[in-house]
């Protein structure tokens, strides 16, 4: 009994973290997660035979219902030691921001729409470049920008 809620509650874990890392678009992961969960789900099944109907229902809901918070704090916690992530910041502008950028470690392109507006895009790899940007940015009177963020694991 103990083995199958062990075994039950880690399959719930690890298919919750499948779900969570196709969502965040972590295919490497899901693929991981799904070759587990279900190499995992042909063992209980294997051991449902010898269960108790009614122990095996309470099992099932029990491990659901905490084994997905669990699963989610799991990918939350791990998501946040991974470290800075990027982002791809949008905005218009003229062109005073651009020497500026120009003397920056940040990574841009832009282009020229008319005579007095350019559109540029700037890739921040961590957390003091976004800070650089925003810096800048707020120098220059920019405060309408779109900003992506490259959620990716593996």
């Amino acid at each position: 009994m103990i083995l199958f809620f062990l075994l039950q509650f880690l399959l719930v874990v690890l298919g919750s973290l499948r779900s969570i890392a196709i969502a965040k678009g972590g295919k490497h992961i899901a693929a991981l997660f799904n070759c587990l969960s279900f190499t995992l789900n042909g063992v209980i099944v294997f051991l449902l035979v010898d269960q108790n109907f009614i122990f095996m229902i309470f099992t099932i809901a029990i491990t659901n219902v905490v084994g997905f918070y669990l699963a989610e704090w799991i990918f939350n916690l791990v998501s946040k030691k991974a470290g800075d992530k990027i982002w791809q910041i949008t905005f218009l502008s003229d062109d005073y921001i651009l020497p500026m950028l120009e003397i920056t470690d940040l990574h841009f392109i832009y282009t020229k729409l008319s005579k007095d507006l350019i559109k540029y895009e700037v890739l921040t790899n961590n957390q003091e470049q976004s800070q650089t940007l925003k810096e800048l940015m707020e120098e220059s009177g920019i405060d309408k920008y779109v900003g992506i963020e490259a959620n990716c694991i593996l």
